[in-house]
């Protein structure tokens, strides 16, 4: 096409090419991922016209169901680059509808005169273009031969190397390995669970170990027509067991026909460490890290320091390492000068190593957020692994909780449930999709959704505590209670159920009781870590607001993880008309733009807030 053929757009110091496809800031070009530049043309040729948001989705990802999430996210990462030193906006939120380009374009055509941009472009026309992405599950391998335990943990190793490296093809939405870690070392039919998990292709193999030799047999199988797409035999030394994995990586690839940007490509090919031994260790880190109690995230953490001991440039590794101490901290199992201190080291040794990986941002990001309360980095930290891997089902959840914490639900729920289609077996995120209703106070939509978190595991016992928390602030205490003895009788999260337990008892008008929760509270204090927040909450059932703020100032100063929630925790809402209330908030960094507005409390008692 010749340049005379074709328009060119300039506004403010910009100068967009949509042919060339280039944004140049005063002749310097600007770097944006290819839908994030789709999405700037869609606008400009529109300037001036609001255009909806299922307009615009339709238009950018024409053969695809995507969440509105990832247009906000587009529109985020357009404002940063766009971002003008006098604060003019040049992209509008119409609320409830879309947005709008609000800046005047010159029209060039063929570099002649400056005119207005046409009155509206159409919009499918100048959509970005792309293949339908295709959706795969990757089973663990069934193992033929055992000799070790380690034999299982190796082959469900095996499988998760694949998922990592197919997931850094944008082409490609890859079911993360938590989703089908449950069918590790059993039979399984591949049709039976590709349907469960609603994906296109699944790719089932099995994995014989035999001295150094390793014989892995994979086969891709169609869901749909229950028909074997692609089948290979891979046969080498288990000192180079990342070979058979690029391989069976890269013929997987070619089987599905994937168009490989040339930015996926290195991806594919890339490995995280040359230590097998490293590679083993890391693989059982991460096998306990996900089962989130004390005792396993422990045992993860031993593992993680093996691996970056065997090979310090592991990247991965650290990056495991720093979500350990992170998840340590968040629980509330350990201070959070000693979980968050060491894992931010350990986020940033990782990015040292590779400034590219995706869970390395998602773990700074994590302490950016419940340590440091530095919201600005912790979301540039959220949206840089978005742009790395926008199917990073961890980042999407820990996302969606920060977003909870600023006070924008909307934006969360879609968060949340974007988490959970990347995941749908996950418990702790189809749990956590009720969380947006909770904190709006919408307690029985949020209670049904724990309890069919409860039917998926009955013996889920985060479930069980944000079920009781939904029931408490409904006004069901006496089953909230018994929510509560569950999660205490399960002994893993034992200080905040009973300051939850406290404070069912404090607004019953169970004095006496509540304060027995506070006495065995400062009797586990004396063996274990117990936040402050948690007798700040028990304090504020008991309305001794005195206490409260004592105790919430030993938060403070110790940056106890759970006070980003004070925002929106329904347990404080009757001290949110006190400006004391509002000067703490204020000291953690919450704008008044963003504050929850007082609600009834739930027992219409009149305290004195001064």
């Amino acid at each position: 096409m010749k340049r005379e053929d074709y328009d060119i757009y300039e506004f403010g110091p910009f100068r967009l090419d949509p042919v060339e496809r280039v944004l140049l800031r005063e002749g310097v070009a600007v770097q944006l991922a290819p839908k994030v530049l789709d999405t700037l043309v869609l606008l400009v040729r529109n300037s001036g016209h609001t255009l909806e948001k299922q307009e615009m989705l339709s238009a950018l990802w024409p053969d695809s169901f995507v969440e509105e999430s990832s247009l906000a996210q587009n529109i985020f990462q357009l404002r940063k680059v766009l971002r003008a030193p006098d604060g003019r906006q040049y992209i509008e939120t119409v609320s409830k509808s879309g947005y709008r380009f609000v800046a005047e374009v010159r029209l060039l055509r063929g570099g002649g005169r400056g005119d207005a941009p046409p009155a509206r472009a159409d919009l499918r026309r100048h959509a970005g273009h792309g293949p339908t992405p295709k959706t795969l599950a990757v089973l663990p391998f069934k193992q033929l031969n055992s000799r070790t335990g380690d034999d299982g943990l190796l082959t469900l190793g095996m499988a998760d190397a694949v998922v990592v490296r197919l997931s850094d093809l944008r082409e490609l939405t890859v079911v993360p390995t938590s989703t089908v870690v449950t069918y590790a070392g059993r039979g399984h039919d591949p049709l039976t669970v590709g349907r469960k998990l609603g994906v296109d292709v699944v790719l089932d193999g099995t994995m014989q170990h035999s001295g150094e030799r390793v014989r892995v047999t994979v086969q891709l199988v169609g869901v749909a027509g229950g028909r074997v797409l692609w089948s290979g035999k891979f046969d080498g030394q288990f000192s180079d067991l990342f070979a058979l994995q690029d391989s069976i990586s890269a013929q997987v690839a070619r089987a599905l026909a994937l168009r490989l940007a040339g930015e996926g490509q290195p991806g594919l090919l890339r490995r995280p460490t040359e230590s097998v031994e490293a590679y083993q260790y890391y693989v059982k880190g991460r096998f306990f890290w996900d089962k989130r109690t004390e005792a396993t995230l422990r045992k993860s953490i031993e593992y993680f320091r093996r691996a970056t001991e065997l090979d310090p440039d592991y990247a991965l590794a650290h990056a495991g390492l720093a979500d350990s101490y992170s998840l340590l901290g968040e629980y509330l199992f350990i201070p959070p000068q000693e979980a968050f201190v060491r894992a931010k080291a350990a986020a940033l040794r990782a990015l040292e190593i590779d400034a590219g990986l995706a869970d390395a941002h998602v773990s700074l990001a994590e302490v950016l957020f419940f340590y440091e309360r530095d919201w600005e980095a912790a979301e540039d930290e959220f949206q840089r692994a978005f742009e790395l891997n926008p199917n990073h089902a961890v980042a999407r959840h820990m996302y969606a909780w920060f977003l909870l914490t600023q006070e924008r639900s909307d934006e969360a729920a879609e968060e949340f449930r974007r988490a959970r289609a990347l995941d749908p077996m996950s418990l702790i995120y189809n749990t956590a999709v009720g969380m947006p209703f909770y904190y709006e106070r919408q307690y029985n939509r949020a209670a049904k959704i724990y309890r069919d978190a409860l039917e998926m595991d009955q013996n889920f016992t985060f479930a069980n505590y944000y079920l009781g928390s939904a029931l408490l602030h409904k006004g069901d205490r006496e089953e909230a209670l018994a929510e509560f003895r569950k999660v205490r009788e399960d002994g893993h999260v034992i200080p905040q159920a009973s300051a939850l337990i406290g404070y069912t008892y404090a607004v019953m008008g169970r004095r006496d009781a509540a304060r027995d929760e506070l006495k065995k509270l400062s009797a586990l204090s004396s063996r274990r870590y117990v936040s402050p927040y948690n007798f700040a909450l028990v304090y504020s059932g008991l309305g001794e607001v005195e206490r409260v703020y004592e105790w919430l100032d030993r938060a403070y100063r110790e940056h106890a993880n759970w006070l980003v929630f004070l925002n929106i925790d329904p347990g404080f809402d009757h001290l949110r008309s006190s400006p004391r209330f509002t000067r703490f908030l204020e000291r953690l960094g919450f704008s008044a733009a963003r504050r929850r507005q007082p609600t009834a409390y739930e027992d219409a008692r009149a305290f004195d807030l001064s």
